[in-house]
């Protein structure tokens, strides 16, 4: 976020060498489950792993428009603020500039009691503070964590990460 006339000039660009670099790690994790690689290249990563390479720059662009957006009450918009003005981009020509698609989002059960394990809890484990992308990538180079779908989750949140925090 920007003060007001504290926006980058347009002599900015966005940075179009950045490589996504776990689509290779993704791959190799889950080349012996075939039923889970469909899964993920039926989903909406399917763009990034048709494409690979060719999408880094789409990739640069949305965290672009991402991380210069305006708090506004509408919920599938997203209003940035540029050169002095505020330009609005909604949820479907970010997925149209991106390739990505961008489905509604599945409601998620807010009573949880404290004894109840939660998908994190599953995946994760309990005990773990902190993770980052090399933990993930340490996770799905151990041989012995060969649950497929606890594989293709890892998966998701590297190529998540991958994306939005390059």
């Amino acid at each position: 976020m920007f003060r007001t006339s504290g926006e980058p000039d347009d002599k900015r660009k966005i940075n179009i060498y950045f490589v996504l670099k776990y689509m290779g790690t993704v791959k190799e994790a889950l080349k012996k489950h075939e039923k889970e690689w469909s899964q993920l290249c039926n989903s909406q990563f399917r763009y990034l792993l048709e494409h690979g390479r060719e999408v880094a720059f789409l990739v640069q662009f949305a965290h672009y428009m991402l991380s210069r957006q305006l708090v506004t009450a509408k919920k599938h918009e997203i209003w940035k603020y540029f050169g002095g003005a505020p330009i609005r981009f909604s949820i479907q020509e970010f997925s149209d500039a991106t390739g990505i698609y961008c489905s509604k989002i599945p409601e998620i059960p807010q009573n949880l009691d404290e004894d109840d394990t939660t998908n994190w809890d599953d995946l994760i484990g309990k005990n773990v503070k902190e993770i980052d992308d090399t933990w993930i990538v340490k996770k799905l180079e151990y041989k012995k964590f060969d649950d497929p779908q606890k594989r293709l989750q890892l998966c998701c949140l590297l190529l998540v990460d991958d994306i939005l925090c390059p």
